[in-house]
């Protein structure tokens, strides 16, 4: 069993992305991911029946990878259930596959839910890819219980950390 530096055992993610016509775009994805410090992975690719593009490249050069063919197109969901229905880790983290990881971006996130189970689900920030330190995305206010609605949080601010 690996372990991570605070010798705790690493329970398995199952890390789920959808192809559609981008296996060059879904490769640079998984060279990311292969430098990822959390080893306890198994990935998956459904490609959703791309008509312009041969994702059998994604297997050749990642042997390691599930890649799933679906033959039509399912839709981002329907890709992902596809995957979900195959996996088996404890933790499943959906993710584009126009997205590239830093090497420990996962410890953090699996850290946070086996210490804190009243949590059900998290998020990393996320940066934009061509501007320096510029979020995208870093999470969600709270939702109100009087308007069941909430607020993106820093879209477009500087990350100051």
């Amino acid at each position: 069993m690996k372990r991570i530096e605070h010798n705790v055992e690493q329970p398995l993610v199952s890390v789920i992305t959808v192809n559609y016509n981008q296996s060059a775009v879904t490769l640079e994805f998984l060279a990311s991911m292969k430098q990822c410090t959390y080893k306890n992975l198994e990935i998956f690719v459904v490609d959703n029946g791309s008509p312009n593009d041969n994702p059998d490249i994604i297997k050749e050069q990642y042997p390691e990878v599930h890649l799933i063919k679906t033959g039509l197109n399912l839709g981002f969901a329907g890709g992902n259930n596809v995957a979900v229905e195959q996996s088996v880790g404890k933790y499943l983290l959906f993710i584009n596959n126009d997205t590239e990881v830093e090497p420990g971006f996962l410890e953090p996130m699996v850290e946070l839910l086996e210490t804190k189970p009243e949590i059900g689900m998290v998020s990393p920030k996320i940066h934009f890819f061509h501007t320096d330190n510029t979020f995208q995305f870093a999470g969600f206010t709270p939702i109100s219980p009087v308007t069941i609605r909430n607020k993106a949080i820093g879209f477009g601010e500087t990350d100051m950390v």
